[in-house]
């Protein structure tokens, strides 16, 4: 494990980070930046190095490429984390809570227990797209750039739901190639709740969309996404939410046929 002080002198632009020769890695932080990403690249020229010499050597090589090691490194890094932490927190003696001194509002309670949900619901997205290997390495990237609130927001559930269906609430203003996407993950989310598959992350079987709200659509624009990841057509029609945008650049989404 990674020293959290070398870390930060790391990012800092001290120091030369992960190399193979003192390969480490920082479980506290995500694995698609800073010190794991460096670490996800020098596991993959390593093995680029290795592959020669081993008796995988008629795999084909462009099938083997330093970048689709590296997402798959970081894949799979993701998952070790969160069973490490699991393992960490069921070690540890339980801690007595002390007296809170501060009061939420009904209203800072229930926000704060919709945002627990949205996070639940990105992570169950997160386990679906972990669980297809097969799949496009595009749909793992273009979900992490949605992040929380670009994905989880579809969904009407509230706190008096306790069955495991939902409806989507559509979302005029984001592109309907990423719709698509989004819409294929769920698909294979509602496969998983009909097997009754439960994930390791989740505990629980994925809930099932059953079709869009009938007579809700969110028109709450999420800021700073790909351009790409908008729909062009709405905003062209709206100037006064396209000016302050200010997206991202573009990230390729997933070909997914109609």
């Amino acid at each position: 494990m990674a020293d959290s002080a070398e870390v930060n002198l790391f990012q800092k632009g001290y120091g030369n980070g992960p190399t193979s020769a003192d390969f480490r890695l920082d479980w506290e932080q995500s694995s698609h930046k800073g010190w794991n990403l460096v670490a996800s690249f020098v596991f993959a020229d390593y093995f680029l190095q290795w592959l020669p010499l081993s008796p995988l050597e008629n795999l084909v090589h462009d099938q083997v490429s330093r970048a689709a090691l590296s997402l798959a490194f970081r894949k799979r890094f993701y998952r070790l984390q969160g069973q490490f932490w699991k393992s960490v927190t069921s070690d540890q003696a339980p801690v007595q809570n002390a007296p809170s001194l501060s009061v939420l509002t009904d209203n800072q309670a229930r926000r704060e227990r919709r945002r627990r949900r949205k996070k639940k619901r990105f992570e169950n997205r997160q386990d679906i797209v972990l669980a297809h290997p097969e799949w496009d390495s595009a749909y793992w990237e273009a979900h992490e750039a949605l992040g929380v609130d670009g994905t989880s927001s579809d969904e009407s559930e509230n706190e008096t739901h306790s069955n495991n269906r939902f409806f989507r609430i559509p979302q005029p203003w984001r592109s309907q190639q990423l719709d698509r996407m989004v819409g294929r993950i769920d698909a294979a989310r509602e496969e998983a709740a009909r097997r009754k598959r439960r994930f390791p992350r989740s505990g629980r079987v994925f809930r099932i969309r059953i079709g869009d709200h009938p007579m809700k659509e969110s028109t709450i624009v999420t800021p700073g996404l790909p351009f790409d990841f908008y729909n062009q057509e709405w905003l062209s029609s709206r100037p006064e939410i396209a000016k302050w945008l200010s997206p991202a650049p573009s990230i390729r989404i997933p070909e997914i046929d109609e």
